[in-house]
């Protein structure tokens, strides 16, 4: 037999070795981008998926209860969002609103009318990520939820009809982003 069909026992030789560590170098290289690619792409999905719950979340809970409800963005700060009952008083807009302290939730059930009983907790979108929408009066600050299921827009300090084409709010993380389209019958897609 030939020396050179033969292995040697001893193991290796460093030119395969090079060779073997310089592809895993190749493979991790190509690896490494493309995993925090798709890692902040379900980051983001995650965020839109949790904003696009709430809105059902807000609409069913209007219905059922046969109360009018607001989600309110940015309540209290920037990337936080919040359930409130419209109680039609001083209430509606105080600037406590968004305090769980203030208005706890779940709301006591103290008989009270002028207390709110459908508050729900303060939600936060996912760190580094914005959730921002433009509607007909300007900034988007929420939506408010019929006992109809109809849908009504804030923006510019009043609460507006929403037009045919319905409403976007848009989710944004690095650069990528993901909108959710509210229209005015209560219908809320994921784009």
């Amino acid at each position: 037999m030939r020396r050179d069909t033969l292995r040697d026992p001893a193991g290796f030789t460093l030119h395969e070795l090079v060779l073997a560590i310089a592809i895993i170098f190749i493979i991790v290289g190509m690896a490494i981008p493309l995993t925090m690619t798709v890692s902040e792409q379900m980051r983001l999905e995650g965020a839109r998926r949790e904003v696009e719950r709430e809105l059902q979340t807000a609409r069913l809970k209007a219905v059922s209860a046969n109360r009018s409800l607001r989600l309110r963005f940015g309540c209290p700060a920037a990337g936080q969002f919040r359930i409130v009952q419209v109680m039609g008083t001083a209430v509606d807009t105080a600037a406590n609103r968004c305090n769980e302290t203030a208005y706890p939730s779940p709301s006591p059930s103290d008989g009270d009318p002028t207390t709110p009983d459908y508050d729900g907790p303060v939600r936060f979108v996912r760190p580094g990520t914005t959730l921002t929408g433009t509607g007909g009066g300007g900034a988007l600050t929420g939506f408010e939820f019929s006992s109809t299921g109809t849908v009504r827009e804030i923006s510019g300090g009043s609460v507006r009809v929403i037009q045919p084409g319905g409403v976007n709010l848009t989710l944004t993380r690095g650069t990528r982003t993901a909108t959710i389209n509210v229209n005015g019958i209560g219908r809320i897609r994921i784009q």
